[in-house]
């Protein structure tokens, strides 16, 4: 009786770790590593870029980044012609170690300075998860010589993409979505949207934007938001030199819009509002607050 209860028991354990193996790969980057080893699948075997981890990468595997900017490699857009620092394919993880303070993906001006030819945008996705990175200095090209390679100078991402707790600052498109573009809707979530800037949308531009911070950004239209489905953020500090200095269209939910600017429109213009509060918005032609 004593060895079945034993046989027993041994074969639940071997069960049970079979069954709680992770059903995925990890893989490992760390830009001061001097010693990559493919499939970078330690950490002294580490990926220096998070491109090299995401091409040896597949669906449902996760990539740990650990602190430094990431600021070197291009990868074009596909079908298009703007570069992009890290582009995904794949429906995976890209997750930083401790989070965006220390762990930078840079993007690059145009040789000429600002959006043009040259420019690298910091981040391209069709797929997949990306957790806790800085978003920063990333171009698109401007919005005369190429209106779709002007979307999202930080972000570019597509239905189905998730981007939480990172800081997205200092981009800029020569369209849309100075911080992310989101084509065919998206979501962000828990991230800093600042210091941005495009035609329309100088934050963000299309997809579903929930508890973040939008302030400082700046556009034609649509200073910090545009059209938008926006919940639980602070939207404050935004410019817009036409309509809608903090959001324009979409739609607004339990958000607090205050001390934006534009020629119309200072807080609001058009979409729908829901329980907001809104205070300090002004306009140098009409609607301070809407």
């Amino acid at each position: 009786m004593k060895k079945t209860i034993t046989i027993s028991f041994l074969s639940f354990l071997v069960c049970t770790m079979v069954f709680a193996a992770p059903a995925y790969d990890i893989f490992y980057v760390d830009a001061a590593n001097l010693s990559p080893v493919p499939p970078f699948d330690t950490w002294a075997k580490a990926a220096p870029t998070i491109q090299a981890a995401v091409d040896a990468a597949s669906a449902k595997d996760h990539i740990i980044v650990t602190n430094g900017v990431y600021n070197v490699g291009r990868r074009i857009t596909p079908g298009y012609m703007l570069s992009n620092r890290v582009l995904i394919t794949k429906d995976i993880t890209v997750r930083s170690v401790n989070g965006p303070e220390g762990t930078i993906i840079l993007g690059a001006e145009a040789p000429g300075g600002g959006t043009g030819t040259g420019a690298v945008r910091c981040v391209y996705m069709t797929a997949g998860k990306l957790y806790g990175f800085t978003i920063s200095n990333g171009f698109t090209l401007s919005r005369l010589s190429d209106f779709q390679d002007g979307l999202g100078g930080g972000i570019r991402l597509t239905n189905g993409c998730v981007v939480t707790n990172c800081i997205i600052s200092g981009n800029a498109a020569g369209s849309s979505g100075g911080g992310m573009y989101f084509r065919n809707s998206g979501v962000v979530s828990d991230c800093t949207i600042s210091g941005n800037s495009g035609f329309w949308g100088g934050g963000t531009s299309g997809g579903i934007v929930n508890n973040c911070i939008v302030s400082g950004n700046s556009a034609a239209v649509g200073g910090g938001t545009y059209q938008c489905i926006v919940s639980n953020c602070t939207i404050s500090g935004n410019l817009s030199s036409g309509y809608g200095g903090g959001t324009y269209g979409g739609t607004i939910n339990d958000c607090a819009i205050s001390e934006n600017r534009a020629d119309y429109g200072g807080g609001i213009y058009a979409g729908k509002v829901n329980n907001c509060t809104i205070s300090g918005n002004s306009a140098s032609e009409c609607g301070g607050g809407t």
